[in-house]
């Protein structure tokens, strides 16, 4: 019978780490997602080992950011220095010196809570950070001696 339990269990964990919502949010990690009036933006778009990465977490009308808090490849975390921007909008401002290979988790909080988060895979490509969402269109200023530019259409939700 023991048998059987451990090759029950190790079917389990195998499921587990393979599944697609993957081991962090089995042991209930929160998702990593941008916020409604808060994001984190990153650059450059694909960043490769040893190469700056520039963060910029923007909330623009809940108020003030507190921190900003990076999860390592090790899964070590450490909040990161920043640079605050007054509001509305309110921002901060940090980056990485020379970030190792591997994914990283940046959380934009505010007052120990997380209002925005995303990931970034350094020596990778873009992946879900390279894909625009919403669709643009070009407007022609009725003014006099204005240019066109680009408006974002309404999301259809």
């Amino acid at each position: 019978m023991p048998a059987r339990n451990f090759s029950f269990l190790l079917l389990a964990v195998l499921l587990w780490g393979i599944s697609p919502l993957g081991p962090a949010v089995a042991w209930g990690a929160p998702l990593c997602r941008q916020g409604e009036a808060t994001r984190v933006w990153t650059a450059p778009l694909v960043v490769q080992p040893g190469e700056r990465l520039e963060i910029m977490a923007v909330a623009a009308t809940d108020g003030e950011l507190t921190d900003l808090v990076v999860t390592d490849p090790a899964g070590r975390r450490s909040e990161l220095p920043a640079v605050r921007g007054g509001g509305p909008p309110w921002s901060l401002r940090g980056g990485l010196a020379a970030p190792a290979r591997g994914s990283y988790r940046i959380e934009a909080r505010r007052a120990g809570r997380v209002v925005a988060c995303t990931e970034v895979e350094v020596g990778g490509g873009a992946g879900e950070r390279g894909r625009v969402s919403g669709t643009w269109r070009r407007r022609r200023s009725t003014r006099p001696g204005s240019s066109s530019c680009l408006t974002p259409l309404p999301s259809k939700r």
